[in-house]
């Protein structure tokens, strides 16, 4: 029931007692930060009061927590769950490098049998493209493209370059060693110049496990030594004060060590050509590598360090001794005798 004489409040009576609140508060509002008579908005019908003229608060709010946002709202940051993705978008592109090398290949090849050397070039300049696709990618600053797609392509280059000269027969076992280093030397001044160390490591275990399957298939270790002596010696002077470009030149000088042992020793009793590929290869080790630690040494003021050391204990006994022997034996000793002048 409701009424004068009821004993709830009727509708009237409240909104009354809420405009005595409110207005209780403007009033303590007033007294801690005045606002002036423009700003101040009106409620009901009583007149606006007039108060001291004042910077309005609700801007002055509204700016400190405009400046406080990127306090409290970081920007988002890349977890494991966001490079997980991102690893797995990369696989998938390089998966994609990948039947395009096969789509290539087969549009190219007579029943996956026969391959033309226009086909090779093909496939060779489809993955050069990728290559100059993760160069980009370097430039952009994307590293984890260029690291896969650049891997990629030069999974690609070795793969044409070891089946065209073992299988098909489309390069001579030194035509192909030939286009492995111009591919390589390629790749690697991309890596240095973009410092990419993920594709250069790729390149360098490519190019030595393509040199040696060459050597080992078409019986040419001189070569694919000298191949991998001029990619030990190129990879010592891209070396930087990092870890990972520091030891870039184990690996080839290891492979071209080891082919330097087996040109010499299968080249003592063959015949003239044979031989002085062979004492190129011996000599190139200790004119190369130590010339290469004295340079550094004395102009670059390097420290010689392990790789020095290893270099120079390979190089003397294998190259100079090795050297020596080709030398000593065969009517071909006046020609490799006279080859260093």
């Amino acid at each position: 029931m409701t009424g004068p004489f009821s004993e709830e409040p009727s509708r009237e009576d409240r909104l009354d007692a809420l405009e005595r609140r409110v207005r209780r508060l403007e009033e303590a509002l007033l007294d801690a930060a005045p606002l002036s008579a423009a700003d101040e908005p009106p409620i009901g019908p009583e007149p606006v009061r007039p108060g001291p003229a004042s910077v309005p608060p609700t801007p002055v709010l509204s700016a400190a927590s405009s400046s406080a946002t990127p306090d409290l709202l970081p920007a988002p940051r890349e977890g494991y769950g966001a490079m997980a993705v991102d690893v797995l978008a990369q696989i998938g592109w390089s998966v994609l490098v990948l039947a395009g090398a096969f789509l290539v290949r087969a549009i190219t090849s007579s029943n996956g049998t026969q391959v033309t050397l226009a086909g090779v070039a093909l496939g060779l300049l489809y993955a050069l493209a990728v290559i100059v696709v993760a160069d980009r990618a370097a430039v952009r600053g994307n590293r984890r493209t260029a690291d896969f797609l650049g891997s990629t392509g030069t999974f690609v280059v070795n793969a044409i370059v070891a089946e065209t000269t073992t299988r098909f027969g489309i390069f001579t076992p030194v035509q192909g060693v030939a286009v492995l280093a111009a591919a390589t030397a390629l790749i690697l001044g991309m890596c240095r110049k973009r410092d990419v160390p993920a594709v250069a490591w790729t390149a360098t275990l490519a190019a030595c496990g393509t040199a040696a399957y060459i050597a080992l298939k078409g019986q040419a270790p001189a070569p694919a030594g000298l191949v991998l002596l001029a990619l030990a010696t190129a990879t010592f002077w891209m070396a930087t004060e990092h870890w990972s470009w520091r030891a870039l030149p184990w690996t080839p000088t290891v492979f071209a060590a080891a082919l330097s042992l087996w040109a010499t020793s299968s080249a003592i009793a063959g015949p003239a050509p044979d031989r002085l590929v062979a004492f190129a290869l011996a000599l190139g080790m200790p004119v190369l590598w130590c010339g290469s630690v004295l340079v550094g040494a004395l102009v670059r003021r390097w420290r010689i360090g392990a790789l020095a050391v290893v270099q120079a204990a390979l190089a003397v006994p294998l190259g100079l001794g090795g050297a020596i022997q080709l030398v000593r034996g065969g009517p071909a000793a006046p020609l490799l005798a006279a080859a260093p002048l």
